[in-house]
């Protein structure tokens, strides 16, 4: 198999910034047997010089640590082509129980790993969008499956718990979702793409998994970030949220192309709703004047009617000039 020695024009081609140290091409421990996956770390410090540490090693392990080092701003650093310390003792199907380190690529991306007081972690959006498009760049090149994108805490025997704060399914997902546009020869910049996997769609917090409402704190934060785009480009107001005005307007373009109006965002809605925008309202329907009838008829000159009958013809014709009004009231077209 030998190094990895496209990392660096394979980031780059995804549009993600990279710097390459000195010597990566050569260094590591030795060369890979096959590539069969990557594996997704932090580095427990989440500062500056993590990096460091991750291509000199520790006093109990040498250097090279990781073949990648993902900073807070999306930067990846190009340490080793080659094998890196990174795994431990674990197991994955379909890797060599405890051996892993000859056949799987590790990123350390920089972080903490720690929870502050709301049980926030330190990830940015940038690293947060660099590492699942780094994965999947990595999956695309060497050609392994999305599953074998590894969390090390899905991994080890040894009780890491890196990536900390991750739900890994989504993240797969998430992965996959760019593994396909990559496929595709689709652009990252392009924003009409799609931003959730298949299958997914923008709808309720209570909806199944695959309803993503912007308000679960699994879900991946790039898709709270595309929900934003789309109402931006409807006109509603932009909380990255599924909310009621968005339901709404989700519904005006599904009904302005024919389909049933659930209010739920998939493909079809996502797309027409940035290539259209909100159907045109109609106008309202003016006020439909009600017919008058003529007063009714004066008695010839020097006549006088009883007082009954005056009263009885006055209520009569009052009755058939409010007849249409009363018509038009039941109707709800005033």
């Amino acid at each position: 198999m030998g190094n990895v020695t496209w990392l660096a024009d394979a980031l780059r081609a995804e549009g993600l910034r990279t710097i390459e140290h000195d010597g990566w091409r050569t260094r590591g421990h030795g060369a890979f047997r096959d590539i069969r996956g990557v594996m997704a770390h932090h580095t427990a410090g989440g500062t500056p010089n993590d990096w460091r540490v991750v291509l000199e090693g520790r006093p109990d392990l040498p250097g090279p640590l990781s073949n990648l080092v993902l900073e807070k701003d999306g930067t990846f650093r190009v340490i080793a082509a080659g094998v890196c310390w990174h795994a431990g003792r674990g197991n994955w199907p379909g890797w060599p129980a405890n051996n892993a380190n000859f056949h799987v690529l590790g990123i350390e991306a920089v972080s903490s790993g720690r929870p502050d007081s709301q049980g926030r972690y330190d990830w940015t959006v940038e690293q947060l969008d660099a590492y699942a498009r780094g994965c999947a760049v990595l999956v695309v090149q060497a050609g392994f499956p999305v599953r074998n994108v590894v969390g090390h805490k899905e991994y080890s025997a040894e009780g890491k718990i890196d990536p900390a704060g991750f739900d890994m399914d989504v993240f797969r997902a998430e992965v996959g979702r760019i593994v396909e546009r990559i496929r595709a020869g689709i652009p990252a910049s392009d924003q009409s793409v799609f931003p959730l996997p298949s299958g997914y769609y923008f709808g309720p917090l209570d909806g199944p998994d695959e309803s993503i409402s912007g308000q679960h704190p699994s879900e991946w934060p790039l898709w709270r970030a595309g929900l934003r785009h789309w109402q931006e480009s409807v006109g509603v107001p932009v909380t990255g949220a599924w909310d009621e005005a968005t339901a709404v307007a989700a519904r005006a373009v599904q009904q302005a192309n024919g389909w049933e109006p659930t209010g739920l965002i998939g493909p079809g809605t996502w797309a027409a709703g940035l290539r259209e925008g909100l159907p045109a309202q109609p106008a309202p329907m003016p006020p439909v004047p009600a017919p008058t009838l003529p007063e009714p008829p004066a008695p010839p000159d020097g006549a006088a009617l009883p007082a009954g009958w005056r009263r009885f013809l006055e209520r009569g014709w009052r009755s058939l000039r409010d007849a249409p009004r009363w018509v038009l009231d039941r109707m709800g077209r005033r």
